[in-house]
């Protein structure tokens, strides 16, 4: 996910230092876009997708806190790590009610079979 301007930083770090430790190991596969999976293809350059949303810091927060790396973290440090960011987050956010474009990429490998 990619959050606008000065907001991206602060999410990133809580992405990959936050909650990162608690992905499970096979969230490699979308954080490095399939690259490293075989493909017994002839591999072939396909358009870039992306999701795009309008969302309130609110609802954001909503939405990361069905992340399940924020859920084992829950877990196992006996508190959850999103009113840090999301206190973080409001002075740059500006009004929490105000939606914000939010958009993340979407991955494909597209080959041809010979």
């Amino acid at each position: 996910m990619v959050l606008p301007g000065t907001l991206d930083a602060p999410f990133l770090r809580f992405y990959a230092e936050t909650v990162g430790p608690y992905w499970p190991p096979e969230r490699a596969l979308i954080d490095d876009a399939y690259r490293n999976l075989d493909f017994p293809f002839a591999e072939t350059r396909s358009p870039a997708f992306h999701i795009e949303v309008e969302w309130t810091l609110p609802r954001l927060m909503d939405y990361l806190s069905t992340w399940s790396a924020v859920r084992r973290y829950q877990s196992v440090q006996g508190h959850d790590p999103l009113p840090a960011l999301a206190a973080e987050l409001a002075p740059v956010w500006g009004d929490a009610a105000a939606a914000r474009t939010l958009r993340w990429p979407l991955f494909s490998r597209v080959g041809r079979l010979h």
